[in-house]
């Protein structure tokens, strides 16, 4: 018989198909850690959530790194919510998010795709101070207007 963890499962039990550490350790988690600016942290208990500036992007359940969540497009969120396994996200519809249920229902590109679309939407409904800390992070990566010259607009001179 294993021996019971302090949450009172057994320890390296699996639940939902996964082990416990399964969303920790998942190549979406580890796709959302390294996007510039982003945190961590576990919240309501089961929760895996991922954010910017303060405000999250995705979410993943812990005991099962399958089952996830994220921020999207009203147009995406009509298109995904038509496929079996993804539903409006409960509590969190009304902001935009939806939930995959199971393994398999989208492909991992096209996960990762949606991920950087939600860190995308999120961070640009962060304030311009906290956008523009961010690109610094991130080494300036954001194409940058052309600064003028004193040669005219645009750096374009008249010779």
């Amino acid at each position: 018989m294993p021996v019971m963890a302090r949450t009172g499962r057994a320890s390296g039990a699996r639940v939902g198909g996964a082990s416990r550490r399964g969303a920790a350790d998942s190549p979406l988690a580890r796709f959302c850690r390294s996007l510039p600016g982003t945190t961590q942290d576990v919240k309501w208990v089961d929760d895996l959530v991922f954010s910017v500036g303060g405000k999250m992007y995705a979410s993943f359940h812990v005991d099962d790194r399958h089952r996830l969540g994220f921020k999207c497009t009203e147009q995406d969120m009509l298109r995904l919510v038509q496929i079996d396994g993804i539903i409006p996200a409960p509590y969190a519809a009304r902001f935009g998010w939806v939930s995959v249920l199971r393994r398999g229902v989208l492909g991992a590109a096209e996960l990762r795709r949606l991920i950087r679309k939600s860190y995308g939407l999120v961070v640009e409904g962060l304030p311009g101070r906290v956008r523009r800390e961010l690109e610094e992070k991130a080494g300036g990566t954001r194409r940058r207007r052309p600064t003028r010259s004193a040669a005219g607009p645009a750096g374009r001179g008249g010779t």
